[in-house]
């Protein structure tokens, strides 16, 4: 009898999911049939232009980065620089209160969901990453976020692990509004050498690597083991009682 090697080959590349979480977080947002909306954590304003062309009448953005606020405010968009922790708008003065990917980088998540709470109208939409733990390369990947997010802390950025639901819900339970959240997950693998490469290069953009180097060496010994896979997303919607 004679045995064969068989090569391992990198999954072929596929597309990222997430413009799909994209889609389901925008019917969720529309479905508010919102006139107005503000979008914490807008960035140069990307869902705003979305916002507008789904006709929602009033569309405005708050972000702490003032080069992506010059950016959007280039294109017409109506940008405020801030932080969402302390919003400058009155009480119930939006209609929907949405913040895409922005969650895991306020400094405050609880106060941050409490402002967007208080301004908000009618509801308030989140959508941010998630990892199912109970999949070994979900798990991989899970690590490998979390340490590129170390780096980012070290920089200076505000960049924290993925909220859980448990973290989402909590302010708008006590505040008597109604959840519905999913966790989505469409299970797309990724390239081990690929995240591989790009983790040396953050190892090299960084002074001290003070045991970073070591914890790469496991995490990309978990991930040939288990693989890797994208992250899901976590969308909740919170819609004010009564």
């Amino acid at each position: 009898m004679s045995l064969k090697m068989v090569e391992q080959r990198e999954p072929e590349e596929m597309p990222r999911p997430h413009g799909k979480y994209r889609k389901e977080f925008l019917s969720r947002v529309l479905a508010f049939k919102p006139s107005s909306i503000l979008d914490v954590g807008c960035g140069n304003g990307a869902s705003l232009q979305l916002f507008s062309e789904a006709d929602v009448a009033h569309c405005v953005g708050i972000d702490p980065e003032e080069e992506a606020v010059e950016e959007g405010r280039a294109l017409g968009l109506e940008i405020h620089l801030g932080r969402a922790e302390t919003l400058p708008f009155p009480d119930q003065s939006f209609d929907v209160v949405t913040l895409e990917y922005a969650a895991h980088h306020l400094e405050n998540l609880h106060r941050g969901l409490q402002e967007a709470i208080r301004v908000a109208r009618l509801g308030v939409v989140v959508l941010d990453c998630w990892y199912d733990a109970a999949i070994p390369s979900q798990r991989a990947a899970q690590l490998y976020d979390e340490w590129i997010k170390v780096i980012d802390r070290r920089a200076g950025l505000v960049h924290n692990p993925c909220p859980q639901p448990a973290d989402l819900a909590a302010p708008f339970l006590t505040a008597g509004f109604r959840i519905d959240y999913s966790c989505r997950l469409f299970l797309v693998p990724l390239s081990v050498s690929q995240i591989e490469l790009s983790a040396r290069q953050r190892l090299h953009e960084i002074l001290e690597p003070c045991g970073l180097r070591g914890d790469l060496e496991r995490l990309l010994d978990i991930a040939r083991l288990n693989g890797l896979s994208d992250d899901g997303a976590i969308i909740l919607s919170a819609a004010r009682g009564g």
